[in-house]
């Protein structure tokens, strides 16, 4: 998962967080609006934040990880998680942190 996090340019933020990575069964069961077959469970998601930079400006530095093929952009609660899927996936979440269709 380390490998993962996308660097961040110089000057821009003080420090990368991780809000939420690897979960088990139990804690992904408890967990608002997860999904029941969620990447998270598998080792192979971040929820991720940086002071400085919004969720649009994390996933333009995300998008150039090619490892990074889950990316899902949460304005409203500052935050842009990012997995290792298989396939290539795209979306937003609402103001209340239900899954919606991608916007730019």
């Amino acid at each position: 998962m380390r490998s993962l996090l996308p660097p961040l340019p110089s000057g821009q933020a003080r420090a990368l967080l991780v809000n939420d990575a690897y979960r088990c069964p139990e804690h992904n069961a408890t967990t608002p609006n997860s999904a029941k077959n969620s990447v998270h469970m598998q080792g192979l998601a971040a929820d991720i934040r940086a002071d400085g930079i919004n969720p649009r400006e994390l996933e333009a530095i995300a998008n150039k990880i090619p490892a990074i093929k889950g990316i899902g952009r949460a304005d409203n609660q500052d935050y842009l998680h990012i997995d290792a899927r298989e396939t290539p996936a795209r979306w937003c979440y609402d103001a209340a942190g239900k899954t919606e269709a991608y916007y730019a």
